[in-house]
């Protein structure tokens, strides 16, 4: 069972993620992007208009994930607070809390990747080198994962080429 100490370390947390998100900076970025948007004209140049409108979206979506996070901790306080008087409420915060967790979780490593290239596709080699049927296997493996991993991310994955001999790998991501 949760208590108030865990709650608490989860808004600290959310606290961190607001600021390491740069979640107050998003939002003067969203009104400047929005703006811009709505400029007449704006639509005349597809192809600046459709990075405009990417950035805007990524904000966006930034911005929406961290409101759904502060309003599950509000969910999980309430719920908290219920559990006292009515022990049925004792999982509903045990289950906003483990959803906050994960969230938060997700936050963090998302902080990771900040930089002007991050949002980038990618191309991935893989390459078994001279290690023989093993090293054929294990790149198979490395294979597999990488192209679940895209798939449970919901990533366009594209398969470039594929060496059927020494079973090389080149996705794009």
């Amino acid at each position: 069972m949760i208590d108030s100490k865990d709650i608490n370390a989860a808004a600290q947390r959310l606290d961190g993620a607001r600021e390491f998100l740069h979640i107050a900076e998003k939002t003067a970025q969203l009104e400047a992007l929005d703006a811009k948007i709505a400029e007449p004209g704006f639509w005349d140049k597809p192809d600046a208009a459709a990075e405009v409108s990417r950035q805007a979206g990524s904000i966006r979506a930034t911005i929406a994930d961290f409101n759904a996070a502060s309003a599950l901790l509000d969910d999980c306080r309430t719920a908290y607070e219920l559990a006292s008087d009515d022990p049925a409420f004792e999982e509903d915060a045990e289950s906003a809390y483990k959803r906050l967790r994960a969230m938060l979780d997700q936050f963090e490593v998302e902080s990771w990747f900040s930089g002007e290239f991050d949002e980038g596709d990618c191309i991935i080699n893989i390459n078994p080198g001279s290690g023989g049927l093993e090293a054929q296997d294990w790149t198979d493996m490395l294979y597999r994962m990488y192209t679940r991993y895209c798939d449970s991310k919901g990533w366009k994955l594209r398969l470039l080429d594929y060496v059927f001999l020494c079973n090389t790998h080149s996705v794009q991501l």
